[in-house]
């Protein structure tokens, strides 16, 4: 009851208290999560008994957690509410008019009740009917890919996605439920990093209304399953969520979280951050996006407060991008050169050039020289560009720094140009 009502908490801790109490035969059947993993993570699996199952368990119930931002684990309290409609389906005929056997089961925890049943016309002499099951279509993949539970770095720098066929659950308060694209730079410190991240919490204008209504957003790192550590909110803005982490120099997962309860739209964005200290020497940070109708900022602090929400530009308008350079030299010119070049040449661009009948689109290059008069750690950067006109598709933003010495830095940042 308590899962049916969204008070996920209880119902983790009901189920719980009940499995704790149970016998090991009906723990161990219970807890038994063969049918949800893959086969990358089903070989090592079965070769493990119930006690030393649980380790698995606990961290494929933690990455499987549709969003840490709300109180309790909805996948893990779906998974035993569906066990426990199974136990009650047993020795019952399901409406196909056959017993209840192990598939059924099977089905269920993987996939959920089905919503409804269709039964079909009568066809042939024999006048039977067909009935189907329908469950949801709106259903994601949460549990991890067997791969992530044998080595978190897997999860690689870019969201992981949810539309596996393995397994699926909708969350009772999301109606859809997306990767969420967010913006993501990180800064390191001596002995941390500031982590920042933007993300738009309006409406899409086809969806109706502007007005996002109550929208809850976080920003989680972390290293364990008991170490995670929240962000908070650094600026308030009706269309753009803007969030600060402090993190600890290690690599660990990321997880950029969103909910907008009026239209019952859940996103998230979960990666691995490769985190750790670079050591000393010419370095730089990641490229961040800012808005171009603000003052170009002389700190982070000022950037963050101008994060765009995404990395989408309309046709036409300026491209504006703040940075840090670490441990720079004094006195000494550095060479900074920003290039934005096209990514997504299509196939007739490409057969085009390659007849000859025109040249490759040329890619826009700023040069200049900086120096600093005095030692400092961290020296900030911004501009603005004025793309050409008529630009659309996937645009590469690369700034490289190089000493006269040998020395350089290169930092990246993927950017989409639309008519809008």
């Amino acid at each position: 009851m308590a899962h049916t009502l969204s008070d996920f908490s209880r119902a983790d801790s009901a189920f719980g208290r009940a499995l704790a109490q149970a016998p090991d035969d009906v723990r161990c059947g219970w807890t038994n999560l063969t049918v949800l993993l893959d086969a990358d993570a089903v070989r090592s699996y079965r070769d493990l008994d119930c006690d030393a199952r649980m380790a698995v368990n606990d961290r494929v119930w933690w990455l499987a957690d549709p969003l840490w931002l709300t109180p309790g684990n909805e996948r893990r309290t779906a998974h035993y509410a569906r066990a426990a409609y199974a136990r009650i389906f047993e020795g019952t005929a399901v409406p196909h008019g056959i017993p209840w056997r192990d598939d059924n089961t099977e089905l269920l925890l993987r996939f959920g009740v089905p919503e409804r049943w269709e039964q079909t016309r009568a066809r042939g002499a024999s006048g039977q009917r067909s009935v189907i099951g329908h469950r949801s279509s709106s259903g994601r993949s949460f549990v991890p890919p067997g791969r992530y539970l044998d080595s978190l770095p897997l999860i690689g720098a870019q969201p992981w996605p949810l539309d596996g066929r393995r397994e699926s659950f909708q969350p009772p308060y999301a109606r859809r439920f997306s990767e969420l694209d967010a913006q993501i730079a990180v800064f390191p410190r001596d002995d941390h990093a500031v982590v920042v991240t933007a993300f738009p919490i309006a409406p899409h204008p086809d969806a109706g209304g502007t007005n996002p209504g109550r929208v809850e957003t976080a920003a989680f790192f972390t290293v364990a399953q008991d170490s995670v550590l929240p962000g908070w909110s650094a600026a308030e803005d009706s269309s753009v969520a803007r969030l600060v982490l402090i993190t600890p120099l290690r690599p660990g997962i990321l997880s950029v979280e969103m909910l907008r309860t009026p239209d019952s739209v859940a996103a998230r964005s979960r990666l691995w951050l490769d985190l750790g200290s670079g050591g000393p020497g010419l370095a730089l940070s990641d490229l961040l996006l800012i808005r171009s109708d603000s003052v170009l900022p002389a700190v982070l602090e000022h950037a963050v407060s101008a994060m765009r929400g995404s990395a989408a530009f309309a046709r036409g308008e300026s491209v504006s991008v703040f940075w840090e350079v670490y441990d720079p030299p004094v006195r000494e010119p550095v060479s900074a050169t920003l290039v934005v070049e096209r990514r997504d040449r299509g196939f007739l661009r490409r057969a085009v050039e390659w007849l000859g009948l025109a040249g490759r689109e040329p890619p826009v290059k700023l040069e200049w020289t900086v120096s600093w008069p005095a030692r400092t750690a961290v020296a900030p950067g911004a501009i603005t560009l004025e793309l050409p006109p008529g630009q659309e598709g996937t645009f590469l933003l690369t700034l490289s720094i190089a000493t006269s010495s040998g020395s350089m830095a290169v930092s990246q940042r993927e950017i989409t140009i639309r008519d809008e």
